[in-house]
C-alpha cells in the first residue's frame, strides 16, 4: 500500500466537494476545503477553493440559509486575511438577513449574530467608529428580543465580541445588562442555563470574582430544577464550564454534589464531559492527586448505582474488577479509564479498560500516556490492539473516524512510521463512505490529509 500524500488526499476532497447537489452542503464542504489548504500552506489554491464557496452560497435561494452561508465564508476570509473582503461578505450577509421577512425572535437572534461579526470584522480592519455604530446595532436588536433567556443570551455573545473587539469598558457593561436578563427567566433550567453562559463570557472577558458569583447564582437555579434528569444535566453542565473557566476546585464540588446527590437517570456524556474537563484543568495545574481523588469519587459513584443489569464494580486492594452490562455505565468507567491515564495511572487505566473490553478510543488514551511515559514499546501494542478494533467497526463513517483519530494520536506520541500506515487505512475506510453522505467523507478526507506529513 503506497503512502498517502496530503496534496492527493485534499485535491481528492475538493472533487468530491464540486460534485455535490446541494448549494448548501457544496458550499460548506468548499469552505472546508479552503480552510484545509490554507493549514497545508496551499495560500492561492484556498483562496481560489474560497471564491469557489462564495459563489456557490451567493446562488442559495433560502434567504436565511444564504445569510448564514455568507457569514460562515466571512470568517474563513478573516482566518485567510482577507480583511477587506470579509467586511464586503459580510455587508452582503446583513442585505439577506435584513430582507428576511416580520421581527420575531428568531430573526433579532440571527440579526445580532449577523451585525455582531460584523462588528467583529471592521475592528480586525482598523474601521473603530464603523465598530462601535455596528455593536450599537447588534445592541438595539438584541433588547428588542422578546425572551429574557433569548436576550441574555445574546447580550452575552455581543459582550464577547466587543471583549475581542478591545471594547473592554462596553463588554463589562453589556455583561451587567446580560446578567440582570438571565435572574429575570422565570423557570429554573432556563435561568441556570442563562446564567452559566454570562458567567462563561464573564470569565472569557477576565472579571473573575463576578465569574464566580455568577456561576454559584446558576447552581442555585439548577437545584431548583424539578426533575432529577435535568438536574443532573445542569449539574455536569456547570461543572464542566467551571473547569473550562479555569476554577477545577470550584467544578470538582459541583460534580461531586450531583455523584453524592443523584442516581444515574440521565445520558452519561455530561458527566464524562465534566470529568474530562476538571482533569485537564487539575492536570493543567499540576494537580495530579486531585486528579486521583476524582476518579476515586467517580469509581465509588459508578458502584452505587442500582440500574437493573449492573453487576457491583467491586474494589479489593486497589484492582478494579467489573462485568458491567448496563451501557450507561460503561460510558462512565470508559471515561474514568482515560482519566487514569491522563493521571499517569497506566496500569490502573488498563485493568478498567480490560474489564469493560474497552473500546479503540480508551486504548488510544491509555497509549498516549505510555509514549509520554516513555514506554515506546507498550504504547506500540496498545495502539495495534486500538487499530484492530477500529478496523472491525461496521458503519464506514465511525471507523473512518477512529482510525484517523488513532493516526493523530500516533504523530502526535512521535510515532510517525506507525501514523503513516494508519493514515492509509483511515482513508480506505474514508473512501467507503456512501455517496449519500459526501459530508462526512470530506470531512474525514480533510481530517486524514491534517495528519498527513506535506
Amino acid at each position: 500500500m503506497s503512502a498517502p500524500r496530503r496534496t492527493s488526499v485534499l485535491e481528492e476532497a475538493l472533487q468530491v466537494a464540486r460534485a455535490i447537489r446541494s448549494e448548501w452542503e457544496r458550499h460548506n464542504a468548499l469552505r472546508s476545503v479552503a480552510k484545509a489548504q490554507a493549514r497545508a500552506g496551499l495560500a492561492k489554491e484556498a483562496t481560489d477553493t474560497l471564491a469557489q464557496s462564495l459563489q456557490v452560497a451567493l446562488s442559495i435561494k433560502d434567504v436565511q440559509f444564504r445569510a448564514t452561508a455568507l457569514r460562515f465564508i466571512a470568517e474563513a476570509q478573516v482566518e485567510a486575511g482577507q480583511i477587506h473582503e470579509a467586511i464586503d461578505t459580510l455587508d452582503q450577509a446583513l442585505q439577506a438577513t435584513q430582507s428576511i421577512k416580520g421581527e420575531d425572535d428568531t430573526k433579532l437572534l440571527f440579526l445580532v449574530s449577523t451585525l455582531t461579526s460584523i462588528a467583529v470584522t471592521r475592528a480586525k480592519a482598523g474601521l473603530l467608529k464603523e465598530t462601535a455604530a455596528t455593536f450599537n446595532d447588534s445592541l438595539k436588536a438584541a433588547l428588542r428580543v422578546d425572551t429574557d433567556w433569548a436576550q441574555s443570551h445574546a447580550l452575552a455573545s455581543i459582550a464577547e465580541a466587543q471583549a475581542k473587539a478591545g471594547l473592554a469598558k462596553n463588554a463589562i457593561a453589556t455583561l451587567g445588562q446580560a446578567r440582570q436578563m438571565a435572574h429575570s427567566t422565570k423557570r429554573a433550567f432556563q435561568r441556570y442555563d442563562a446564567l452559566l453562559v454570562v458567567a462563561l463570557a464573564q470569565a472569557k472577558v477576565g472579571r473573575l470574582k463576578e465569574t464566580a458569583a455568577t456561576f454559584n447564582d446558576s447552581l442555585k437555579a439548577a437545584l431548583r430544577v424539578d426533575t432529577d434528569e435535568a438536574r443532573a444535566l445542569a449539574l455536569a453542565s456547570i461543572a464542566e464550564a467551571q473547569a473550562k473557566a479555569g476554577s477545577p476546585k470550584d467544578a470538582a464540588a459541583t460534580l461531586l454534589r450531583l455523584m453524592q446527590s443523584t442516581n444515574l437517570g440521565f445520558t452519561p456524556g455530561p458527566l464524562s464531559k465534566a470529568l474530562h474537563a476538571i482533569a485537564e484543568a487539575q492536570t493543567d495545574a499540576g494537580q495530579t492527586p486531585e486528579v486521583s481523588a476524582m476518579v476515586n469519587h467517580a469509581l465509588q459513584f459508578v458502584q452505587s448505582l442500582r440500574v437493573e443489569q449492573l453487576k457491583k464494580i467491586d474494589k479489593v486492594h486497589e484492582q478494579y474488577q467489573s462485568s458491567i452490562d448496563d451501557w450507561r455505565c460503561i460510558s462512565i468507567v470508559a471515561g474514568i479509564a482515560k482519566l487514569q491515564a491522563k493521571a499517569g495511572k497506566i496500569a490502573e487505566a488498563l485493568q478498567l479498560a480490560q474489564s469493560i473490553n474497552a473500546d479503540a478510543p480508551v486504548l488510544v488514551s491509555i497509549a498516549e500516556a505510555q509514549a509520554k511515559a516513555g514506554l515506546k514499546k507498550e504504547a506500540i501494542a496498545t495502539f495495534d490492539e486500538a487499530l484492530k478494533l477500529a478496523q472491525a467497526i461496521q458503519q464506514e463513517g465511525e471507523r473512518a473516524y477512529v482510525l484517523h483519530s488513532i493516526a493523530e494520536a500516533q504523530a502526535k506520541a512521535g510515532l510517525p512510521t506507525q501514523s503513516l500506515a494508519s493514515c492509509a487505512i483511515a482513508l480506505q475506510a474514508a473512501r467507503s463512505i456512501k455517496d449519500n453522505n459526501p459530508g462526512w467523507r470530506i470531512r474525514m478526507l480533510l481530517a486524514i490529509a491534517d495528519v498527513l506529513p506535506e
